[in-house]
């Protein structure tokens, strides 16, 4: 008969494409937290499962994952992009973890492994999100900018890439699709205005749609292009570039 409480879910945004690419190249600089960061970019797994990756859970001939998720017990087979791949292989493969430092930083103090991503994230220049005034209400916040942010935004990032939501589903190792769209895609303000304008008719969006071959006579112009036809061949590529880009004149 205890009341529940109203539930608050915390979604956190997905970075963005130039703000990811700014942390995988600062991970690079830090040899503890940077390859765990790398590796929660590459497959959304969680915190845990990134710092206590075991070599018996990769296989670089297939380029592979395979785990059994830490939260919902879940055996998973996730593709290894190649940032992963190839931390992996400058490793030396002795031991059981792949990152013996973060495996055992994980286990003695976990919050460890948070400053030290906070502290890259300032070096990459990105800075944290204010927190919903309703989270006071909590007995500890969560972090905008944490591990689990990564997950957001490798669901985003797939789904919006046209990967289909039930083998996104399979990868995860979440039990339902409504998990993974619920609680996992939020897709960005700008990602969300780039689809519509580029699906919806332009009587809404004010937006000329590129005439049919205008892009692929570019493209093939520009494909022709040589040395001695670059100067001659230009006004006609500057051309046909604009009349595909060209916005729909106002009424």
């Amino acid at each position: 008969h205890i009341t529940k409480r109203e539930e608050n879910t915390v979604h956190r945004n997905p970075y963005a494409a130039p703000e990811l690419e700014k942390i995988l190249n600062w991970a690079k600089r830090d040899p503890l937290v940077g390859p765990i960061a790398i590796v929660a970019a590459c497959t959304g797994m969680r915190r845990g499962d990134c710092a206590r990756l075991r070599w018996t859970q990769v296989d670089l001939e297939l380029q592979q994952v395979t785990v059994v998720t830490s939260k919902t017990r879940t055996p998973v087979k996730i593709p290894m992009f190649a940032p992963l791949r190839s931390i992996l292989m400058g490793r030396d493969r002795k031991g059981v973890f792949c990152f013996p430092e973060a495996a055992q930083m994980y286990s003695v103090n976990s919050d460890g492994l948070n400053w030290r991503l906070t502290k890259l994230l300032e070096r990459a220049g990105i800075r944290a999100e204010a927190i919903p005034d309703s989270e006071g209400q909590r007995l500890r916040a969560p972090p905008q900018r944490g591990f689990h942010k990564f997950k957001t935004t490798f669901v985003s990032l797939a789904l919006d890439g046209g990967v289909e939501m039930e083998m996104l589903q399979k990868i995860l190792g979440n039990k339902t699709v409504s998990v993974v769209r619920d609680n996992y895609y939020q897709p960005r303000a700008d990602d969300v205005n780039r689809a519509f304008t580029s699906k919806m008719p332009s009587l809404l969006t004010g937006m000329k749609k590129a005439p049919p071959r205008a892009l692929e006579s570019a493209l093939a112009l520009a494909q022709s292009l040589a040395p001695d036809t670059v100067i001659s061949l230009k006004p006609e590529l500057l051309r046909l570039l604009q009349e595909a880009l060209r916005p729909a004149k106002e009424n």
